[in-house]
């Protein structure tokens, strides 16, 4: 049995990860303070709450309660995520548990951080105009590190506390983040973005110039072929390319040969 303690998104979100390998999870909070995202009135918000904690068993408790529930399951309790800020950490701490991680949504000068404090510190906000991402990538990191740290804590049998902070993930987003002019992924080449046909729409993700060359004679556009994937989405080029796509259809791409063939290797090694 796992303890989910934590609050918000990382922990939660780490401890359905580890639901989602097969442990069984009870999410603990505290009676006179419960979640955040339980008690939000924004619809997004309790999405997330009911998707983190879908399936866990729920115990909401007082802290008197939550030390007798300790002593009750102390035998089948293998690891515990909890937030160094929670009320219940004082009481995890005299429990000698396999796996204990706690996670710090603050930095280790004890201020809080969120994704957009990380998000800045790692450069991704160039200017002010950068857009602010529609999913919280710093959380997301976050949670795969408690969610790991977990793991290997509980394979070199780990039975001290292991802490991790929040801001720790800024090294990982300064490796990816590139120069905002850089950014293909935000949809600026044509190699690499959505495409509006006629009856629905292509992701297109040809970033190498072979792939480019083949998707762009498919469409129609040969004399185009040997143009790069990395030009820019405004181009004359783009235009073209949108224009050809908006008069095709998705059964239209059922017959994509590289797709096709691709498709093909991988049933053959699927069944061999």
């Amino acid at each position: 049995m796992i303890l989910d303690c934590s609050y918000r998104l990382p922990g939660p979100f780490a401890s359905k990860l580890l639901q989602k390998d097969g442990n069984k999870v009870v999410k603990i909070e505290l009676c006179e303070k419960r979640d955040p995202f339980f008690l939000s009135d924004h619809p997004g918000v309790k999405a997330w709450y009911k998707r983190f904690n879908e399936g866990k068993s729920l115990e909401v408790l007082s802290e008197e309660d939550f030390k007798k529930f300790l002593e009750k399951n102390q035998k089948v309790i293998t690891g515990i995520i909890i937030d160094i800020k929670s009320p219940f950490l004082k009481n995890v701490l005299n429990y000698p548990f396999l796996t204990l991680v706690i996670s710090a949504s603050i930095n280790k000068d004890n201020r809080p951080m969120h994704d957009l404090d990380i998000l800045a510190k790692s450069g991704y906000f160039s200017s002010f105009d950068t857009p602010i991402p529609e999913i919280p990538a710093a959380g997301i990191l976050f949670a795969n590190q408690i969610y790991s740290t977990f793991y290997k804590a509980k394979s070199e049998h780990i039975k001290k506390r292991v802490d991790i902070y929040l801001e720790q993930v800024t090294s990982t987003l300064e490796l990816i983040t590139l120069p905002e002019k850089d950014r293909f992924y935000r949809g600026v080449m044509i190699g690499y973005n959505k495409y509006k046909l006629e009856d629905g729409v292509l992701y297109l993700t040809a970033i190498e110039s072979k792939n480019f060359e083949i998707f762009i004679s498919f469409i129609g556009l040969e004399k185009y072929s040997k143009i790069q994937p990395t030009e820019n989405e405004l181009s004359p080029v783009g235009d073209l390319i949108r224009n050809n796509l908006s008069r095709m259809c998705v059964k239209d791409f059922s017959n994509y040969p590289k797709k096709k063939k691709c498709f093909s290797i991988i049933e053959t090694h699927r069944t061999e």
